[in-house]
């Protein structure tokens, strides 16, 4: 078994959040522990007895820090001397060993804290302190309730996993400390190690995989897969906005999926708009609205509506009660995506922001919500092209087959080969020209839903021989005065400042005639008819 010493290093003003974190990596020390096989074992003055030591007590709690692995310093609005001197003391060990890892909390916002050093000297004694913090490029963190220091934390004990701190001391410094001082080795081996943790969780699922980073990503399905590939390209590597977006996308696909996994078992359904507000604002979304859609809320919304013995995918309903919890660590991992991804879209986040460390938070964090819908991994995506019936004089008709020529949704295709199959089904048959998902490996033993209109293949309704399916998703009327619906590639990224998006502005627009396709007037009629129950009149 694994010891991570953690030394919490507060003065007095904060005791009621030093608690509440003792308590809090006790609670995550049970959950490592049963995992990981790793004890998180917090250490602070509480724990020292009262006789007298020899040098002092403050030097003996100096000395335990030599024993730590990491070490968390909080501050309000005073520079303890005793704190400062914890700091310092894990510094130099730092700079020496590389451990302990140090991690600093200032509470309260960093105006508050410069308005009191104006008349308070203990504020401003933290104000030089913060200064020096500054200047020797030592990042620290600052939160306002007790909820977002948790969070964080509980966001890096997950980026230290990925990264393999969890790991035993003599395989942790092999594969970190001494590979050359190559910072990029650190950084391959990181990557491998939070691929390597999706992998696993997947394997949990009953899913065969591969070990290649492709094959892991490939499990979610292409909406979420596009993005994790455009991570592992050139420019994914590169620690700028555009990553983010990627990261952002990735997370946003995965709402987006398990919506129209919901959603279209209840368009089926015919229940009244006036029970499904959200649902309404989905499907009565204009121009760029999808964007900045509550993706969040339409998969509460459609999670509640569905009755137990209606749910296609069950999983999601443990997904939803874990969103709704705000003290579930899952639900803050998500807001904090959701938030970023709105500020990003906004242009919101300001130019001194510490990138890298904001991707590895969000990196981090999109992980931890991944881990958590593995379950995407026994689910395939099929775009169905065609479906014959082959029927012959003489033959029961329950021995009828239909022939069905699909292409899946996941995988990496090469465009040159046909990867159109043909399967045949013995007395049933799915949804004709339709995206639909199937349990299991196969749709001859499975059970399937359609995800269209919600979900479509261009290939299939623009009546285009293409070698693969090629996917796009609903984003609703092409703007306020037209009633042409869109839909968007699934490889489009968002449009941030600083690089070309014209590649992005992909769309398939489905008019009531369109000349070039008979196939998509027939969608255009699908989709009227199947929205018109939960839309408001008017719209």
């Amino acid at each position: 078994m694994q010891t991570i010493n953690i030394f919490l290093a507060s003065s007095s003003e904060l005791k009621a959040e030093r608690d509440a974190f003792l308590s809090y990596v006790h609670q995550q020390s049970a959950i490592h522990l049963k995992a990981k096989k790793t004890l998180l074992n917090p250490v602070h003055w509480e724990n020292y007895i009262d006789a007298v030591a020899l040098e002092g007590k403050q030097a003996e709690y100096n000395k335990s820090i030599e024993t730590c692995h990491m070490v968390v310093c909080l501050f309000h609005r005073k520079a303890g001397q005793y704190t400062v001197e914890e700091f310092e003391t894990a510094l130099n060990l730092f700079r020496k060993n590389g451990r302990p890892l140090i991690y600093t909390y200032f509470k309260g916002d960093a105006r508050e804290l410069e308005e009191a050093a104006e008349t308070d000297e203990e504020a401003a004694g933290l104000l030089r302190f913060r200064s020096r913090l500054e200047g020797i490029k030592h990042y620290y963190n600052q939160f306002s309730e007790t909820s977002d220091l948790l969070l964080h934390f509980r966001t890096q004990l997950d980026l230290l996993e990925n990264k393999g701190f969890f790991l035993p001391d003599e395989l942790y410094h092999n594969l970190v400390r001494h590979t050359s001082d190559d910072p990029s080795l650190y950084i391959e081996n990181s990557k491998s190690l939070w691929v390597r943790n999706l992998r696993e969780d997947i394997l949990q699922q009953g899913v065969k995989i591969g070990k290649r980073p492709i094959d892991v990503f490939q499990q979610y399905g292409w909406l979420i897969q596009t993005f994790f590939t455009k991570l592992c390209s050139d420019p994914g590597k590169q620690l700028n906005s555009r990553r983010l977006s990627f990261l952002a996308e990735a997370f946003q696909s995965s709402i987006r999926y398990l919506c129209y996994i919901q959603t279209s078992q209840l368009l089926i359904s015919g229940r009244k708009y006036e029970d499904m507000t959200t649902l309404c604002q989905f499907l009565s979304m204009r121009g760029d609205e999808y964007l900045t859609f509550d993706y969040l809320k339409l998969l509460r919304e459609t999670t509640e509506a569905l009755p137990e013995d209606m749910s296609f995918m069950p999983e999601i309903a443990r997904i939803v009660d874990m969103l709704s919890d705000p003290e579930d660590d899952i639900s803050g991992a998500v807001g904090f995506m959701n938030i970023y991804r709105q500020k990003l879209i906004k242009g919101d986040i300001p130019e001194d922001t510490d990138i890298a460390g904001l991707l590895d938070q969000y990196l981090t964090a999109l992980i931890c919500w991944m881990r958590e819908i593995s379950f995407l991994a026994k689910y395939r995506l099929i775009s169905v092209k065609d479906i014959s019936l082959l029927y012959k004089a003489g033959v029961h008709l329950g021995g009828m087959k239909y022939r069905h020529t699909f292409g899946e949704l996941y995988g990496v295709y090469d465009s040159s080969s046909d990867t159109w199959q043909n399967q045949y089904l013995e007395g049933k048959h799915t949804f004709n020209q339709s995206v639909i998902l199937v349990t299991g490996e196969n749709i001859q033993d499975g059970k399937f839903i359609s995800l269209s209109p919600l979900l479509v293949d261009k290939s299939v309704v623009d009546n285009i021989d293409k070698d693969t399916p090629e996917l796009y998703y609903y984003t609703g009327t092409e703007n306020a005065s037209s009633t042409n619906y869109r839909f968007a590639n699934y490889r489009n990224e968002l449009k941030i400042k600083g690089y070309n998006s014209e590649k992005s502005d992909d769309f398939l627009l489905v008019k009531k005639i369109n000349e070039k396709s008979s196939l998509l007037d027939e969608l255009y009629k699908y989709v009227g008819h199947i929205f018109k129950p939960f839309k408001r009149p008017g719209v």
